[in-house]
Order: C-alpha cells, then sequence, then structure tokens
C-alpha cells in the first residue's frame, strides 16, 4: 500500500480520490520500506546497520521509513505509516477496511514482504517490512507501485537513490 502514497504526496494529482492517493503514498513506502526501532536489521543469518532513515508528515499522514544493509546497498526496509481515516476520505475502521481491501490483497503471499494493519478508533497504523534478498523478482515487479532497475534480491536497493526519490516526493532524511 504505501507506494500508492506517492501522489498524495505530490499534490499534483487533485483529481484523484483521496484513498487513490494515500494508496500511491503508502506503496512508496513499502518498496522504497516497515518499522523498526532497532540500530540492526537481521536478514538470512547477516546482520545489517541502520544507513537512513526518512520520515514524511502531511495532512493526518506520517510515515518513518528505515534501510538496512552494508555501504549504498539496502537488503532490508522498514516503514510505520500511521493514516487518520480522514485522509483516506473515511470515517471509521469499518470503511477503511473496506477500502483499503483490494490494496492489502496485493501484498499477501509476496516471499521477503511482511506487511499489517492495526484499525484504531481513528486511524490505522501499518508496518511493512521487505527484505529483498527473498522477495522473488518476477512476481514483486508486477505489484502496482514497484519500482526496481534490476533484481533488488541481489545487490538490495541504493539508499541514494531511494532517498532522491523521496525527498521529490516531501520525505526528510531524519538521522
Amino acid at each position: 500500500m504505501i507506494f500508492l502514497v506517492i501522489n498524495i504526496i505530490q499534490g499534483s494529482m487533485k483529481n484523484i480520490s483521496k484513498l487513490i492517493m494515500v494508496l500511491l503514498l503508502v506503496s512508496v513506502v513499502l518498496f522504497t520500506s516497515a518499522c523498526s526501532k532497532n540500530e540492526s536489521e537481521e536478514a538470512k543469518g547477516e546482520e545489517y546497520k541502520k544507513l537512513a532513515t526518512f520520515t514524511y508528515e502531511k495532512e493526518g499522514i506520517s510515515v518513518v521509513m528505515e534501510y538496512f544493509g552494508i555501504g549504498d546497498n539496502a537488503y532490508v526496509q522498514t516503514s510505520l505509516s500511521e493514516i487518520q481515516y480522514s485522509a483516506l476520505g473515511v470515517t471509521n475502521a469499518e470503511e477503511a477496511k473496506i477500502k483499503l481491501a483490494s490494496a492489502a490483497e496485493q501484498y499477501k503471499g509476496l516471499k521477503g514482504v511482511e506487511n499489517s494493519i492495526e484499525y484504531k478508533e481513528n486511524m490505522l497504523i501499518e508496518k511493512s517490512k521487505i527484505k529483498f534478498k527473498e522477495v522473488e523478482y518476477e512476481k514483486i515487479k508486477k505489484v502496482p507501485g514497484m519500482f526496481f532497475d534490476s533484481d533488488p534480491s541481489e545487490n538490495g536497493v541504493s539508499v541514494i537513490q531511494s532517498g532522491k526519490m523521496l525527498s521529490k516526493q516531501g520525505f526528510v532524511r531524519s538521522e
């Protein structure tokens, strides 16, 4: 879902519904991110250090993305998104579940991808995690909002390139 948040951030897609814009932002976060407060992350027996943290705050949406890896290569991406129901154009958890059902479904069964949504009284909390070394490139590249120049299971993703893309969307590097 994080990838769908891009259009919300851009603000230039005013004719698109709030839901589509939020879903684009969420999609961006997911695949350029799930949430971890640890300074390191372990994946398949390898320990990675935190390389970068990016944050986004706007109109009922708060996103924290962290990248873990070695050098410029991130092998694990996490994100924590808090989205007010009003930013989705809904008033409660049930309406949010209905609107997000198909978007949430696209991440089920993807190897190397963890995604959960917790519905609260006035907002939802989405946690996402991608272990790039575990993803199946041919499947993940078909998911709307996924952007890869090459198979991320080989070299991860570039934190520098991801940071450039995220900063254009309004994210701020916060470390």
